[in-house]
């Protein structure tokens, strides 16, 4: 039994040693997170329809218009769609004591995906001519020159543009705006952008989109007839599309919104397992298409970037909850005086402090890069840094959880929101 332990400690660092080289391009791509981008500037303005699907959000709403409604931008060049599922619809109260935006009703949605198509299409069966569609989530922030940064970023000529995500919660002078689950959470935005996104942009290739603060251009609208994705992550499920289709995506920093994370422990762990849980549901449906369109066009980073995903992540991780489970089995044994204690007490240990240290690496990379879009103080940036490593460990359960869950059994919850008041 000892001699098994340490075997399978062995496998386990080999593993380990070869996940970390399947991730280094990743880790180059940190790199890229504190490069200079390219900044557009745009001649002419564009002519901009702003969506707010806003289904039983009326506690955030108000946030979200007002900040549309203090745009730099000239008001003649958007319009505001605020999409509510009916008359009884408390957003729909909210909208109406703000000028300039029209409600829309959807009756029956069951997603956002479901609301955003029925709003698209009652807009294109218009003809109201538009360059591109922005969609805005209602407990989002917009910055003040948020629509005045995605007519710059119009002049790259890309179908899909990603703003930046700031966390809403650390800008409010409220202590119940915050919680240890929405601190960690937020990290996760910062990820995928600033230490993703922007190294796509750099090289090319197709960003991962997030929905709320994106850039829709017409062509892709008026393609597609309005909104036809379905899976829990229909804004993840439109990258995949664009790949096959040859739409063009980047992420543009200088466009903001400030995004908010829920403060509920329950309600957090909810919502990423939909996450994963979607992610997973879209790899499996387009990796094999995406593969053979990218094969005759020798598009490495295609295969590369959506082809494994985050296998690399799932594969040290996975691992390194596997073999601490099976040391920690060999531990107990050992402790009844079956074996020694030495290789199941490393097998135990060793796996969990590997995945806590490259977790809190991840961390502190993240924090340096976003050091100035987080006002709570070196201690509260300090206790992220260390702390929510094992926030992200309970990753491990909602994999489980996704794996016997199917995606039929996911019905619409509605977010639980935190409390905001503007600083200052």
């Amino acid at each position: 039994m000892e001699e098994a332990a340490r075997i399978i400690l062995w496998c386990y660092l080999g593993f380990l040693g070869f996940s970390l080289l399947l991730y280094l391009p990743r880790i180059l791509y940190w790199i890229a997170a504190f490069l200079p981008m390219e900044r557009a500037r745009s001649e002419g303005k564009s002519r901009f329809a702003v969506i707010v699907p806003a289904r039983e959000e009326g506690e955030v709403l108000a946030g979200a218009l007002q900040s549309l409604l203090e745009q730099d931008y000239d008001p003649a060049c958007y319009d505001i769609y605020v999409v509510v599922k009916g008359k009884d619809d408390p957003s729909r109260e909210v909208a109406s004591r703000f000028p300039r935006n029209e409600i829309l009703d959807v009756p029956g949605q069951r997603s956002k995906a479901e609301a955003l198509d029925g709003a698209l299409k009652e807009i294109l069966g218009r003809g109201t001519p538009y360059d591109a569609y922005i969609f805005v989530d209602a407990d989002n922030l917009a910055a003040q020159d948020f629509l005045s940064q995605m007519n710059n970023a119009m002049a790259l000529g890309k179908d899909i543009v990603i703003g930046k995500k700031l966390i809403k919660n650390f800008f409010s002078d409220l202590k119940e705006s915050r919680s240890f689950s929405s601190d960690s959470t937020s990290l996760t935005y910062a990820q995928l952008d600033e230490l993703g996104n922007r190294a796509r942009t750099m090289l090319g290739a197709p960003v991962a989109l997030v929905g709320t603060g994106m850039l829709v251009s017409s062509r892709v609208i008026e393609q597609n007839g309005g909104w036809p994705y379905r899976s829990l992550t229909e804004d993840y499920e439109l990258g995949a599309d664009a790949i096959l289709k040859g739409w063009t995506s980047c992420y543009y920093p200088w466009a903001k919104v400030y995004t908010e994370e829920t403060v509920d422990a329950k309600g957090a762990y909810q919502r990423r397992i939909r996450w994963i849980k979607g992610y997973g549901t879209v790899h499996s449906r387009y990796r094999s298409c995406v593969w053979k369109a990218s094969l005759p066009k020798g598009k490495g980073w295609i295969k590369v970037g959506f082809i494994f995903g985050r296998a690399p992540i799932y594969m040290m991780f996975g691992s390194s909850f596997l073999a601490s489970f099976t040391g920690l089995a060999f531990l107990i044994l050992s402790l009844c005086g079956m074996l020694p204690p030495l290789f199941p007490a490393l097998l135990f240990l060793v796996p969990l402090l590997a995945a806590y240290l490259l977790l809190l690496l991840l961390n502190l990379v993240t924090v340096i890069k976003e050091w100035k879009n987080m006002p709570i103080g070196f201690l509260g940036k300090m206790s992220l840094i260390f702390l929510s490593p094992f926030y992200n460990l309970t990753y491990f359960p909602i994999f489980l959880t996704c794996l016997r869950k199917d995606e039929k059994s996911f019905s619409w919850e509605k977010t639980p929101r935190a409390s905001f008041r503007k600083r200052g």
